[in-house]
């Protein structure tokens, strides 16, 4: 009996913990696109043949982590093409393609820290 009720209140206290989760805006502080990737939020905004990409916290607030790599994958129609992402300050990455400059898009953001895992993302774009 007493391993029932401890199993109930871990149970309870657990679905606790998850519902104080902070929930993920409908759209990321800069106005695009934004995704979950382990500690960090990424937000992805495309302008015409233009990527900016920005690497946030889970408060949406922009981190400024030092050496990251960026690139993402756009695949637009049956073409793909890799676009290297510039890291300019305050977590922001800028990278320019041939893709086309409207319709529908996915992108596969992944920024790589040094000597931490990768963060990805994948956004559909209509536009």
């Amino acid at each position: 009996m007493k391993y029932r009720i401890f199993a109930l209140g871990l149970l309870f206290g657990c679905g606790a913990f998850v519902s104080n989760a902070d929930p993920l805006p409908a759209k990321g502080p800069n106005g695009g696109q934004i995704a979950e990737s382990g500690e960090h939020h990424v937000e992805l905004v495309v302008k015409a043949q233009t990527l900016t990409v920005h690497l946030l916290d889970h408060k949406s607030k922009p981190t400024n982590e030092a050496g990251v790599v960026g690139a993402a994958k756009v695949t637009a129609g049956g073409a793909s093409e890799t676009v290297a992402l510039e890291s300019k300050a305050n977590g922001v990455f800028t990278g320019a393609g041939k893709f086309p400059a409207t319709g529908a898009l996915k992108v596969e953001v992944t920024l790589t820290p040094p000597n931490e895992p990768a963060v990805s993302a994948t956004f559909d774009v209509t536009r």
